[in-house]
């Protein structure tokens, strides 16, 4: 008996172990012992033909397999569990035919699935960014598949989370993206600010937006051009992306603990950008009331408003 449990063990873990040869794995799957082909429908190496065999026992396993043919996932697509109709539209081995099918399932999820999948051609694509639910529709919108023109049209879409998803969207035409950053919402703004291919003249009006969150994610985009260079760091003091904002809309920051030539360490040093040399001016503030007075103008000029104080060399 041991011996047999032992034999048993050892086809266990063979039929589990993702180097296993996909010759080996084939003939498991045809073992009369349930554990070991549950084990096979899991190995992320088992083919495409085993999987076949497996999927009337293990549908879930067999659903979720990146192996799992185009036939299969056909079949697993007439299942009764909206669930497993949900797996199979966002399946990458899904056929345009099948998506086109599940594009009109009654199950919303399912509907979201196709949205989704890279695979879905631009016609059910467009048929589903008129569906009444929003979810599939922002589906649509994050589709990196969808048509710049669907984009487009879904920019002007009446829930939030649509146009948020059209604003990060690669493909959303430059257009699209310069109407939505004049969108009502902020959080739409601030997801123009987040798409790789936004330009940087839009960045420009991003960073001067009245909201602080929208402003701060501006400057943080790889894409944003600042007409003056503002440091990432200040001597031996990390500058955070809020006193960067700060310091391009000319405005004085405040900073502690920078250490000068000679390894003196200031309690207080007052930062602005001086536009003239396009460099940022460190002073040692002696009145604090001109210090209070000058970043309520926000001036910016050096010159004129500047505290008197002798400027520290870093």
């Amino acid at each position: 008996k041991n011996g047999i449990d032992n034999d048993m063990r050892t086809r266990m873990r063979v039929a589990k172990d993702p180097n296993t040869p996909a010759e080996t794995l084939m003939a498991l799957a045809k073992n009369k012992n349930v554990q070991i082909r549950r084990r096979v429908a899991d190995n992320p190496n088992t083919p495409a033909q085993a999987l076949a065999t497996l999927a009337s026992d293990f549908r879930w396993s067999v659903v979720e397999h990146p192996n799992t043919p185009t036939e299969v996932l056909a079949k697993l697509a007439k299942e009764r569990n909206s669930d497993i109709r949900w797996s199979v539209a966002e399946h990458p081995n899904t056929s345009a035919e099948m998506l086109v099918v599940l594009a009109t399932d009654k199950d919303k999820w399912v509907r979201m699935g196709v949205a989704k999948n890279p695979n879905t051609l631009s016609e059910t694509l467009a048929a589903l960014a008129k569906d009444e639910d929003l979810h599939v529709r922002r589906d649509v919108a994050d589709n990196p598949c969808t048509p710049a023109k669907m984009l487009a049209a879904l920019a002007k879409d009446k829930m939030n989370n649509v146009r948020a998803a059209v604003a990060k969207n690669p493909m959303t035409p430059i257009d699209a993206l310069a109407a939505l950053t004049k969108d009502e919402d902020s959080a739409i703004r601030r997801s123009v600010t987040e798409n790789p291919h936004v330009l940087p003249e839009l960045l420009t009006i991003l960073a001067k937006d009245k909201d602080l969150s929208v402003r701060v994610s501006a400057i943080r985009s790889d894409n944003f051009m600042p007409s003056h260079p503002i440091p990432f760091k200040i001597g031996n003091i990390e500058i955070t992306a809020a006193q960067r904002l700060a310091l391009q809309e000319g405005k004085y920051i405040e900073i502690k603990g920078i250490k000068d030539k000679t390894g003196k360490v200031h309690d207080t040093t007052y930062v602005i950008l001086d536009q003239k040399i396009n460099k940022v001016k460190l002073l040692q503030q002696q009145d604090k009331n001109k210090f209070q007075k000058a970043q309520v103008k926000q001036v910016n000029s050096v010159a004129k408003t500047a505290p008197r104080g002798k400027g520290m060399k870093i």
